[in-house]
């Protein structure tokens, strides 16, 4: 027992030591898997938390000339097999994972524009989430910088000795470490979130104290333009309110749709926000509109929604009203409802039997067999059209024979379809006597005939053509035998002068 103990004791050793390195190495970035895609250099880290175990792909850095002036990070890169593998090798006993294939950049790296002096203009592209420390300081000649909306986490002295005069955080950014922005020439930073970010109190989330104000223009210098409305809340929050001035940008104008679909047809022509005016034909008696502002945190979208139609042009104006309720901007649907011609079913369906041909909506004419047990039979249709209707449909009587039901389908424009189901009932097993009533009785049922006759005597079996069919001996008193009847009707005759009309069910 103490063996097994010490065992599990070594395993579970094994295991904290392989978590505490991928831990470090996600945290200091001293990762050795890097791969190089033309100038490019990429790597991979894992991303470590609760619910999060996979390998996030790092852009590294660029080795081939410095000559650019506007350098885009790539969005995507090829992740080679062979570094999947290594991955998984170095993390084997964690849940980190890393597919081969095509990968979203998430990370631009630590240091990975560090020095670059003739560089002016740097794009980050949507999908990077986190960008390390150091990644675009002393940079000289640095004027600008677009960062992406999906920017969550920004870290240590990303812009230190960096010109630029000013940036955009989007309303994602939820991390902004310590001198962020030290000795670097930013005055004017524009934050996009209604709700100021938190002081920065441990874990990996709101804005450290210290990140502003080391070096560059002092705070009181330094201009914050926060959304419209939000004013109030800048000014009252811990670190935000030590910026010397606060602006609140104009309210947005923005008035047009990122969206318009119809939950039936087509729109035409296909949907362009600068395009207002649209057609939809369609033969359904209602249609929702779905419309979604560009600015849909604060726009106003009145108009779309579930919408009945009547027959012929339907018109649905979409009113769109921007945040500086001022500007308005209208888009109009115009839905032409036709009325349906489908007269056709679905779904035809019997109760008992089966139908013959199987069903086809294009197919009319089908005949049904049921024994003669069967007294009656439903028969379930479906049309094909919401605006149908048919008759015809539902439980049936039926008698021995023949019974013919039509289904007939009217389409919305009055045009219509016969559907015919013929269902015939067997025949019942019944005896005509024709001669000396009382000498014999005869019964078939399932392959046995049965005679039951006073005398011992031969019994002949014919076709209602005449043809001999059978032929036995019979004892005195009742006798059965297992005969394969293949006629619907036979006569029976037994030499002491009786004979037997018979109709068979088998």
């Amino acid at each position: 027992m103490k063996t097994k103990k010490t065992f599990l004791l070594f395993a579970l050793c094994l295991l904290c030591s392989a978590q505490v390195w991928a831990q470090y190495a996600w945290e200091n970035q001293h990762l050795p898997i890097e791969w190089t895609e033309g100038d490019y250099h990429f790597g991979v880290q894992p991303r470590w938390g609760a619910g999060i175990a996979t390998g996030l792909v790092t852009f590294r850095g660029y080795s081939g000339p410095d000559d650019f002036t506007t350098f885009e990070v790539p969005a995507t890169v090829e992740v080679p097999q062979g570094v999947a593998d290594q991955f998984s090798e170095m993390f084997e006993g964690t849940d980190f994972t890393l597919p081969a294939g095509t990968a979203t950049v998430k990370v631009v790296g630590r240091d990975a524009f560090n020095g670059y002096s003739t560089a002016t203009s740097i794009i980050v592209p949507e999908g990077v989430t986190i960008i390390k420390e150091a990644a675009f300081s002393n940079m000289n000649h640095l004027a600008s910088v677009s960062l992406p909306h999906s920017l969550e986490s920004m870290e240590q002295a990303i812009f230190s000795n960096s010109p630029i005069t000013a940036i955009t955080l989007s309303e994602n950014v939820s991390y902004i470490q310590e001198l962020a922005f030290c000795y670097c020439s930013i005055a004017t930073f524009t934050v996009l979130c209604e709700t100021p970010l938190a002081p920065h109190t441990g874990g990996d989330a709101g804005v450290a104290a210290n990140a502003f104000n080391i070096g560059g223009p002092a705070m009181a210098s330094r201009t914050l333009y926060v959304p419209f409305g939000a004013g109030p809340a800048y000014t009252a929050a811990p670190i935000w309110s030590e910026f010397g001035t606060i602006i609140e940008l104009p309210a947005s104008n923005d008035a047009d749709l990122s969206s318009l679909t119809v939950s039936a047809g087509t729109l035409t022509p296909d949907f362009d926000p600068a395009v207002t005016e649209y057609t939809v034909d369609v033969l359904q008696a209602s249609i929702t509109i779905t419309a979604v502002a560009n600015n849909s945190a604060n726009a106003i979208v009145t108009g779309a929604g579930e919408k009945d139609l009547s027959v012929g042009e339907n018109t649905f104006p979409i009113e769109i009203t921007a945040q500086d309720g001022l500007t308005k901007k209208t888009y109009t649907i115009v839905v032409t409802r036709t009325l349906s011609t489908d007269a056709t079913l679905k779904k035809l369906a019997v109760s008992a039997g089966t139908l013959s041909p199987a069903f086809d909506p294009e197919i009319t004419d089908y005949t049904v067999s049921v024994a003669n047990t069967q007294s009656n039979i439903f028969i379930e249709a479906v049309v094909n059209h919401i605006t149908s209707s048919l008759t015809g449909d539902g439980m049936h009587d039926l008698t021995v024979g023949e019974n013919t039901f039509p289904i007939v389908v009217t389409a919305e424009d009055e045009s219509t379809k016969t559907y015919t189901v013929v269902v015939t009932r067997a025949q019942a097993v019944g005896i005509a006597f024709t001669a000396n009533e009382a000498a014999a009785s005869v019964t078939y049922n399932a392959g046995n005939l049965s005679v039951n006759s006073s005398y011992t005597e031969q019994v002949c079996i014919y076709s209602v053509t005449g043809s001999l069919v059978y032929k036995v001996q019979k004892p005195a008193g009742e006798a059965t035998f297992g005969i394969d009847l293949q006629d619907r009707i036979v006569i029976v005759q037994g030499n002491s002068g009786w004979t037997k009309k018979v109709v068979l069910i088998k």
